[in-house]
């Protein structure tokens, strides 16, 4: 009986030495820093990218340009649960340009399309992403820009649409009845949100609440939407415009 006990225990010794080293060796170890940091600095545009900067600005003095910038950066999920899916799903993906309202909504996100397309993929998903955040969506080839006449027209027709789908603005009621009604609200929003987001220990803003929502979420601004968006009349809300040409393969020569 002692024996048998004995082989037990050292067995259970051995797989626990085993899990050890396993656990040790699938470890990754950190990048040693350089000795030499051999970099420089570079332009973050491309001449098209500099020229159609320059355009927006000029075309758009109400809006804020902001130049690559990933789409973590102004989306956020809705289910707690799900957030490590959808950061590894868009965290490599960023837009050329965002233009957004002074609060800091993205109204419009362009990408400028280079020599080397992006995959299917990408494309897909990111197509996927702002349509669920009513994020309108144009892409342009950098050899076939269109006019500024034309993105003013697209850009300004979508935020008129989003200005006519926004509900009504309500009677304004006095001071101190709106200030009471804004704390109670901010305290029980922030209640619920530490009980949703508690399991993430992420210091990112996509992983966990975020303050910048507070005066977004009344003016439309909603983070990223796992359901399918609703269907918009016709000839109303423009969830995504995409501005596209013939594929590289057609367009130029082999």
């Amino acid at each position: 009986m002692q024996t048998l006990v004995l082989i037990a225990a050292l067995a259970s010794a051995a797989a626990l030495g085993a899990g050890v080293v396993l656990w040790l060796t699938s470890r990754k170890r950190a990048v040693p820093l350089p000795r030499e940091w051999n970099l420089m600095l570079r332009p973050v545009f491309t001449a098209d990218e500099r020229r159609m900067h320059r355009q927006l600005r000029e075309a758009f003095p109400q809006y804020i340009v902001l130049a690559k910038l990933p789409l973590t950066r102004f989306t956020q999920p809705t289910e707690p649960a799900r957030v490590v899916y959808w950061h590894s799903l868009i965290s490599a993906l960023h837009v050329t340009f965002a233009l957004c309202t002074p609060n800091g909504r993205v109204l419009t996100a362009i990408d400028i399309e280079g020599r080397h397309l992006p995959s299917r993929r990408a494309t897909a998903i990111k197509t996927g992403v702002l349509q669920a955040c009513r994020v309108q969506y144009l892409r342009f080839y950098a050899d076939q820009l269109p006019s500024l006449a034309e993105v003013q027209l697209a850009v300004e027709g979508h935020a008129r649409a989003v200005a006519a789908a926004a509900p009504p603005p309500q009677e304004a009621p006095t001071r101190l009845a709106q200030a009471s009604q804004t704390l109670s609200t901010t305290v029980q929003r922030r209640r619920e949100q530490r009980a949703g987001w508690q399991e993430s220990a992420y210091p990112d803003s996509f992983f966990a609440p975020d303050s910048r929502l507070d005066g977004l979420i009344e003016s439309g601004f909603a983070p990223l939407n796992t359901q399918a968006p609703a269907p918009a009349p016709r000839d109303a809300d423009i969830a995504a415009v995409v501005v596209d040409t013939p594929s590289a393969d057609a367009r130029r020569p082999a």
